[in-house]
């Protein structure tokens, strides 16, 4: 078992360390493969944790404050932040358009 810093056990591998089994985040993520079950750290849980340091990132790299709109994922009526919401992709490395 490791604890975290409230001492509180979060996992355990299967004998060996941790290295050796690829992690515990590693470990959960096969197993929840074969479980069809939700992942410690899903994928939707990144992508929250991330939007917000762009959205400081933006922000920040405008020097003002910025109103964005969770629905749209937009800012509405600033062309100036919603440009640097995405970067032009590098041919034929684009993003499909879904």
């Amino acid at each position: 078992m490791r604890p975290t810093t409230a001492g509180r056990c979060i996992g355990k591998t299967q004998g060996g360390s941790d290295a050796e089994h690829g992690g515990i985040h590693e470990g959960n993520f096969l197993e929840c493969v074969k479980s069809r079950k939700r992942p410690n750290s899903d994928v939707e849980i990144g992508r929250l944790s991330t939007t917000l340091c762009h959205l400081g990132n933006i922000s920040y790299k405008l020097g003002r404050d910025v109103h964005f709109d969770p629905k749209t994922e937009t800012f509405p009526g600033d062309a100036q932040a919603n440009q640097l919401l995405s970067k032009p992709y590098r041919e034929p490395y684009g993003l499909p358009k879904v």
